[in-house]
């Protein structure tokens, strides 16, 4: 997750959205997996390995997505629209965890 942030705020929502990814589907997508393709999607601009499965159980069409970051003109800008996005979705689910957890 390093390697995606330049802030602590930023490393903070990739730690809420790898808890909400945890609390949804557990060991079933592992967040090594998926922290390592949204690495590799931003360096790349097309989604790779566990981020396409994070996108496609959600209801997001990985097409439509690639076609997001196509519009990204660097690096930083696709980060923070794989992160917006996955921290969108799956907010709630980290929420509802630690409030269970608690």
């Amino acid at each position: 997750m390093a390697q995606l942030t330049t802030n602590e705020q930023e490393l903070s929502q990739w730690t809420n959205i790898c808890q909400g990814v945890y609390a949804t589907f557990g060991a079933s997508l592992p967040i090594e997996g998926l922290t390592e393709a949204a690495n590799e999607t931003a360096k790349v601009g097309q989604v790779t390995g566990g981020l396409a499965d994070a996108l496609n159980w959600a209801g997001i069409s990985e097409d439509a997505f690639n076609e997001k970051l196509a519009a990204c003109n660097t690096e930083a800008e696709r980060e923070e629209l794989i992160r917006e996005t996955l921290n969108g979705i799956y907010s709630e689910a980290a929420a509802n965890y630690e409030k269970n957890n608690a």
